[in-house]
């Protein structure tokens, strides 16, 4: 017991327990914290998803401007309207430039007579 008592009370003992204790200490904190290079490794993931992250949210924005810019479902109604309104008028457009075709042939007609007539007389 006594060589037990004598081993505890000298100081390099003491110091070695005490070493002990900080390197099991080290060991334990080595396994619960990451080492610089896998730090780094995970500061560079964390950077890209951020920037991944930030070009999702600016497409995003852009697609939430363009949909609030589509005509809505009334606006699309009156432009169907209007459309339609629009074939209706070509349609009559159609029919008065008709009614001018025959007039145009009747007239060609008529020149091409005169221009008959015309070299006949002077022959």
């Amino acid at each position: 017991m006594d060589f037990i008592k004598d081993l505890f009370s000298s100081p390099t003992v003491i110091v070695m327990i005490v070493q002990g204790v900080f390197m099991v200490a080290m060991i334990v904190m080595q396994s619960k914290f990451a080492t610089r290079e896998e730090f780094e490794k995970l500061r560079v993931e964390h950077d890209t998803l951020q920037d991944k992250q930030e070009r999702g949210e600016m497409r995003m924005a852009f697609m939430e401007k363009a949909i609030q810019q589509m005509p809505d479902e009334s606006s699309l109604h009156n432009i169907s309207n209007q459309i339609t309104e629009l074939k209706g008028e070509l349609k009559a457009i159609n029919a008065r430039l008709s009614g001018f075709n025959d007039i145009s042939d009747r007239m060609q007609n008529q020149v091409d007579r005169i221009d008959e007539f015309l070299k006949r007389r002077s022959v």
